[in-house]
């Protein structure tokens, strides 16, 4: 009887490599769901005055990181940022903060949001977002 470890050790960790390509590619789809979730809440906050900065919202596609997939979430403007944080100007549509008040709305069930969506992700066989997701600014 001949033993070949290397030939199984190869097979397992070949397995292993695979299922975990599979639940990366899961949770990069489940934070892509958060993300788009969260950009909803945001734009309706957000302050118009031409048009411009509402109209380069974006979520990315969840990118490849040694900590995990990792979603970008945002607005493809130089002056975002001020008028999001700029809580001393009345706007007569939205609001300043308006990623940071939805943001910190969400935190409560954020980790269980995550786990149930990886899991249904695994369960449907989905560990990608469409192709057509955004993977930078728009504008």
């Amino acid at each position: 009887m001949s033993f070949n470890p290397v030939k199984g050790l190869d097979s397992v960790i070949k397995a292993i490599k695979e299922q975990t390509e599979k639940t990366e590619g899961a949770l990069g789809a489940a934070l892509y769901m958060e993300g788009l979730d969260l950009d909803a809440k945001a734009v309706k906050l957000m302050p118009v005055d031409t048009g411009r900065m509402r109209a380069t919202h974006y979520v990315t596609q969840p990118q490849k990181t040694p900590g995990g997939p990792v979603v970008e979430i945002g607005v493809g403007t130089d002056y975002a940022v001020y008028v999001h944080e700029r809580t001393d100007l009345a706007h007569e549509v939205g609001q300043a903060k308006f990623y940071e008040q939805p943001l910190n709305e969400s935190r409560s069930g954020y980790a269980e949001r995550i786990r149930a969506r990886t899991v249904d992700n695994m369960a449907k066989d989905v560990s990608s977002v469409p192709v057509t997701a955004p993977t930078t600014p728009k504008g």
